[in-house]
């Protein structure tokens, strides 16, 4: 598949501490925002900044946008986090069904 060979043909570059640099760990995590349709970015591209992310699909179920937002850790706490993910997921849900999504 095209994730299988960009992830395999990339290399994982290790931003901070939390950076996902295995690619087994990366495609577990893929499976997980698959599974949940929101990603939580969590100080992983740069410490003190977290981020919700969720995919707007189109007509045929492929993603072809996202709606996030981020902020800093100290106000991002993981329960804010968690309800910002449900909130997120929520409007690209709406967005997607607008652009003619049907699940």
């Amino acid at each position: 598949s095209y994730l299988d060979q960009y992830v395999f043909n990339k290399e994982l570059i290790k931003l901070t501490d939390k950076t996902i640099t295995s690619r087994k760990e990366l495609l577990k995590e893929l499976e997980k925002v698959r599974r949940e349709q929101y990603s939580i970015d969590n100080e992983e591209i740069e410490i003190g900044l977290r981020c919700v992310a969720a995919p707007i699909l189109d007509h045929n179920g492929y993603p072809v946008a996202a709606i996030s937002i981020s902020g800093p850790a100290a106000r991002l706490t993981s329960d804010i986090i968690e309800k910002a993910a449900q909130d997120v997921r929520q409007q690209a849900r709406q967005i997607s069904y607008r652009m003619g999504y049907t699940k």
